[in-house]
C-alpha cells in the first residue's frame, strides 16, 4: 500500500467486516467507483486508487489494502457541514487528478450513500455540465444514495449550481 496522503486527526483499531452496510460497488464512469467500507475491496483489482471518506473511530471496518493501491484517507463524520466544503473539495481534485493520470478511482464512506455519493455527484455534474442528469444517473446506479441534509447548503452551492441548473434532490 502506498499511503499518498492521510488526514487522519486520530486512529481506531477498527472492526471486521459484518454485512449491514453491503450494497455492492458502483461503476459511475469508466474510471470512477463509488461503495461503502463492506465493498470496497471488491473493486481493488480494477483500481489504482483508493479515496476514504469514512469518519474517524474504531467502528470503522479493517480492511487490507494492495501494494498496488494508493490510499489517501480524508475523513469526514457525516453531516459535518462545517468540513465539508475542505473535505469535498480535497476529495474531488485529488480524484480528478488521479483520472486525469490515467488512474481508476474508488471513492467510499461508510455505507457508499452520503459523503461519497457528494463528492461523486459533483465530479459528474461538472464532466456532463448539468446537475440534474449526473444525480440522476447515479440514483439510477445506486438507488440507496442518500446524502445527509447537513450537506445540503453544500450540495445547493457546488453541485446545483452548475450550468445553472437547479434542481431538488428526492431521496
Amino acid at each position: 500500500m502506498k499511503t499518498l496522503l492521510d488526514f487522519s486527526f486520530k486512529s481506531g483499531t477498527g472492526h471486521p467486516s459484518d454485512d449491514e452496510y453491503k450494497i455492492g460497488i458502483t461503476q459511475v464512469t469508466d474510471e470512477l467507483f463509488l461503495g461503502g467500507e463492506e465493498d470496497v475491496s471488491e473493486v481493488f483489482p480494477q483500481v489504482q486508487v483508493w479515496v476514504d471518506l469514512r469518519s474517524e473511530g474504531a467502528w470503522n471496518r479493517i480492511v487490507e489494502i494492495p501494494s498496488h493501491i494508493t490510499y489517501i484517507r480524508i475523513p469526514i463524520n457525516d453531516g459535518d457541514a462545517a468540513r465539508a466544503d475542505q473535505v469535498f473539495s480535497k476529495a474531488k481534485d485529488i480524484i480528478e487528478l488521479s483520472i486525469k493520470a490515467g488512474e481508476k478511482v474508488v471513492l467510499s464512506c461508510q455505507a457508499g450513500i452520503s459523503r461519497s455519493v457528494v463528492v461523486a455527484w459533483w465530479i459528474l455534474a461538472k464532466q456532463l455540465c448539468d446537475a440534474e442528469k449526473a444525480w440522476g444517473i447515479l440514483k439510477l446506479k445506486r438507488p440507496a444514495i442518500e446524502p445527509d441534509e447537513a450537506f445540503f447548503t453544500f450540495i445547493s452551492q457546488n453541485i446545483l449550481s452548475i450550468q445553472g441548473h437547479k434542481t431538488t434532490i428526492s431521496t
